[in-house]
């Protein structure tokens, strides 16, 4: 324990006393199939209390009202709903959410993903621990759930591991080699004062979030699976059943990559070293990794193809021999 970093454990020991309540932040924007199945997985979960802060990014606000009041009654899940008249897009309606957020503890769940009902237990339990104070966050392991929206609900076609680790790694979550789900990762609220809000300039502020939270401190991990993230077959960019990741398409590598640019000329300017030049370098390794992976699949085919022609073959007239019994065949290749 003495050898982990813990550069904010002041801080968190400080609200060490607070009751551990947690505010679930939703964004949404009509997706009444999708709201209903995430507000039913809030109101199983065996943790209270919960709070949900359902965002609604321009969408239409009495049918999303009636969905939350539903789903939720009597659960014991209290809800607020924070109307965007105007819509602004997943990544910037994720902090006015946060913002209307007063618990201990906050986490990010879209409309389209689910948790398992132990979930909060799980993350909050390692965080109120002694030992949680080592931690700013705690993020359990999670799967990619494949589905079809059709005329008659969502049908699951396959569950993938997604991310297993024993640790979260700054290096492969720079790169976005190892993207752990924003889904299932909880985190302190006095980890804002530390690490800043979400930056609503990024379409994949999720990912620039968790690196954030990285840099200040370790994650806690909790090996089990209880984060799904959802994707759908047949969809892609302006699709209102696509997931976020889907919506981008092409854009996410390239919204990336500028906000690296931008991160680096700040640091130029500024004379100093920081988030910038370490997501610039640590992506161009995995990016050589990879390069490096694919070269020796290729090698080893390559290999494959000249043993293959450098393996004896038979002739006509071995083969005609052996059909007679005559003659055994050489070896195939």
């Amino acid at each position: 324990m003495s050898l982990r970093f813990r550069p904010h454990a002041a801080v968190w020991a400080a609200t060490a006393g607070e009751r551990a309540a947690v505010d679930v932040v939703m964004r949404t924007r009509d997706r009444p199939r999708f709201l209903a199945r995430a507000c039913r997985g809030l109101a199983a979960q065996t943790f209270r209390p919960i709070h949900a802060i359902v965002v609604n990014d321009g969408g239409d606000l009495d049918a999303v009202r009636a969905i939350v009041d539903r789903e939720l009654a009597g659960s014991g899940v209290t809800s607020e709903i924070v109307h965007l008249a105007t819509a602004v897009g997943a990544a910037a309606a994720i902090n006015p959410g946060v913002a209307a957020g007063r618990r201990k503890y906050f986490v990010i769940h879209d409309d389209d993903n689910t948790w398992d009902p132990a979930f909060l237990a799980e993350t909050t339990a390692v965080l109120d621990s002694p030992d949680g104070l080592a931690y700013g966050a705690a993020l359990s392991h999670g799967d990619q759930i494949v589905e079809e929206v059709t005329a008659t609900g969502i049908r699951t076609i396959e569950a993938r591991p997604y991310w297993r680790l024993p640790a979260v790694s700054l290096f492969h979550v720079l790169s976005q080699y190892d993207n752990p789900l924003i889904n299932g990762l909880l985190c302190r609220r006095a980890l804002l004062d530390a690490i800043g809000p979400f930056d609503d300039r990024l379409l994949t502020n999720d990912w620039e979030f968790i690196a954030r939270v990285l840099i200040a401190g370790e994650i806690a991990v909790v090996p089990k699976v209880l984060a799904f993230w959802h994707v759908r077959t047949g969809v892609g960019p302006g699709d209102p059943d696509a997931n976020a990741t889907q919506s981008l398409g092409a854009q996410y590598p390239v919204d990336r990559t500028v906000h690296f640019n931008q991160l680096l000329r700040d640091e130029i300017a500024a004379g100093r070293i920081g988030f910038g030049l370490l997501a610039h370098l640590s992506s161009g390794e995995i990016g050589l990794a990879r390069q490096l992976v694919r070269l020796q699949a290729s090698v080893d085919a390559l290999a494959g193809r000249l043993d293959a022609l450098a393996a004896p073959r038979a002739s006509p007239l071995q083969r005609f021999l052996h059909r007679l019994g005559l003659r055994r065949l050489p070896p195939s290749p």
